[in-house]
């Protein structure tokens, strides 16, 4: 089935105000969500490469809930955008369309970057006094399980200690032990009443 919007789309010869990507390149969306949000505006389609071949989208669904979750966690501040998976000539595509921004300018924020360089800065303060700082290799494996833990809860906030566990493998006993410590240097906080219904986040570029 044709769609007139896709089809007006394809039909607008100034290539400033339409992308067409192929593939989901997660950076290359993003930068474009930005190029798009600090200019007029404008649209990128998903599943049709530069030479207008319908390639389609595999998952749409689940695709668009992916490039959700990256625009939003990763672009600042939030940009004017949204996302439809379309059924188009039989194959699944996703069209972006991006608002002109009326906070610019917006910026590409790389979050494990980011989460990477506060746990950096914070390690020493953490291991300092602690047998863990004793050789460099377990220096470096702490280091990482606090970087771990800090990306699930920042994929997904409000995650509880059993939730994290699922993704990260850390033990629970190891894992309270290190989601106190991250409390401690402010990099995360509890969020809600109880830890029935309450969960972690990070504070980290809030």
């Amino acid at each position: 089935m044709k769609n007139i919007v896709i089809e007006n789309l394809l039909a607008i010869e100034d290539t400033t105000s339409l992308k067409l990507m192929a593939q989901s390149d997660m950076e290359v969306l993003a930068k474009s969500v930005i190029a798009f949000a600090n200019a007029r505006g404008g649209s990128i389609i998903l599943g049709i490469d530069d030479d207008k071949n319908l390639m389609g989208v595999d998952d749409a669904e689940h695709a668009i809930k992916k490039i959700h979750e990256h625009l939003f966690a990763n672009i600042q501040p939030t940009p004017p955008v949204s996302l439809d998976g379309i059924n188009y000539m039989e194959k699944n595509i996703i069209l972006v369309h991006v608002w002109m921004g009326a906070q610019k300018p917006y910026q590409y924020i790389n979050k494990k970057d980011a989460i990477e360089g506060a746990v950096k800065g914070a390690i020493k303060r953490m291991l300092e006094g602690t047998n863990e700082g004793a050789d460099k290799g377990t220096v470096e494996g702490t280091k990482n399980k606090f970087t771990q833990i800090l990306l699930a809860i920042h994929q997904k906030p409000g995650m509880r200690i059993p939730e994290i566990e699922g993704v990260t493998g850390i033990p629970v006993k190891t894992l309270e032990r290190y989601v106190k410590r991250l409390k401690e240097a402010n990099l995360i906080e509890f969020r809600g009443s109880s830890f029935q219904t309450g969960g972690y986040y990070s504070t980290i570029n809030n």
